[in-house]
C-alpha cells in the first residue's frame, strides 16, 4: 500500500503541535555529563549542538526521507545518529534520527519541530551508513537522571536539630536496634518514590516500543496489541504520578 508521506507527515505535525503544553521532553539546555554518558553507552559520537533550519524538504516523522530529498536537491549527505531529548531533571531519551550534512560538512537538522526547538543535541553514529534501511532503526534509549537526596545527609541534618535529651533518647533506641544514631534516623526517613516510578516508566516505554515494528515509510505493525494498549495506559498513569510528585516537591 502506497503512503502519501507528505500528507501523513503534515497530519502528524498538526497533531503533535496541537497538544496542550507540548511534550515533556525538550532539547537539553546544556550538554552535561549525563548526556555524554548516554551517548557513550550507545557508542555514539560525542554530542554536539545542531541548528534546526526550516527547509521545504523537511518531513516531521520521516526525518530520513526528508534528508535524502535534501541531498538530491542540494548535495551533501545524510548522517544517522541520536537526537537527545530531556525531561528536565527526570530522564533522557536518545531517539534515532537523521540530519543533513551540507557540502562543507556542517550538520543541519531540517526536520520540523512541533514545539519550536531551534537546536538539538545530536550524537552521530557512523556505524549506520548513508544507505541504511530506516525501517530497521533501533528503538529509543533512555536513562534516568533524577537522583534522590542523600539520605545520610538528611539524617545528619535532622540530628542537628535535636536537643541533648532527644539525642540521648534516639541513641538509646538506635543501640537497641544495633544501629548508629545516623543509621537509625536514616531508616525512619520517608523513601523518595520518584526513582522507582521513573525506572518503571522507562521499562514500560522500552517494552512498548519493542512491540511496534516499522514495515515501511508510515506503516508499522504491532506484535501484541492488547499488551501495547495496557502499557500506554500504564505509562500515562505513571507519568501523571511523576508530574504530581514533582509539583509537590518543586
Amino acid at each position: 500500500m502506497d503512503v502519501d508521506v507528505k500528507k501523513v507527515s503534515a497530519d502528524l505535525f498538526r497533531q503533535a503541535a496541537s497538544v496542550a503544553g507540548g511534550s515533556n521532553e525538550t532539547t537539553p539546555t546544556t550538554i552535561g555529563p549525563e548526556i555524554v554518558a548516554l551517548c557513550e553507552s550507545i557508542n555514539a559520537d560525542p554530542p554536539v549542538i545542531v541548528p534546526v533550519c526550516k527547509d521545504p524538504n523537511g518531513l516531521y516523522g520521516f526525518c530520513n526521507v526528508g534528508v535524502l530529498e535534501k541531498v538530491k536537491v542540494d548535495g551533501g549527505t545524510i548522517r544517522f545518529g541520536w537526537n537527545i531529548w530531556e525531561y528536565p531533571g527526570v530522564y533522557l531519551t536518545a531517539e534515532f534520527h537523521a540530519v543533513w550534512v551540507d557540502p562543507v560538512g556542517n550538520l543541519v537538522d531540517i526536520t520540523p519541530k512541533p514545539d519550536g526547538e531551534t537546536r538539538i543535541v545530536f550524537g552521530g553514529d557512523r556505524t549506520y551508513p548513508h544507505d541504511f534501511d530506516f525501517t530497521k532503526r533501533p528503538n529509543n534509549r533512555r536513562a534516568r537522571i533524577y537522583q534522590p537526596a542523600d539520605q545520610g545527609k538528611l539524617a545528619q541534618e535532622r540530628i542537628a536539630t535535636f536537643s541533648a535529651s532527644q539525642v540521648a533518647y534516639e541513641t538509646k533506641r538506635a543501640t537497641h536496634k544495633g544501629l548508629t544514631l545516623e543509621q537509625w534516623i536514616e531508616s525512619r526517613l520517608p523513601i523518595d518514590p520518584l526513582p522507582d516510578l521513573i525506572d518503571t516508566f522507562i521499562r514500560d516505554a522500552d517494552e512498548r516500543e519493542s512491540l511496534i515494528i516499522p514495515v515501511s515509510a508510515g506503516l508499522v505493525k504491532t506484535t501484541n496489541q492488547p499488551r501495547l494498549n495496557e502499557l500506554i495506559l500504564k505509562q500515562r498513569r505513571t507519568l501523571a504520578k511523576i508530574h504530581d510528585l514533582l509539583r509537590q516537591t518543586g
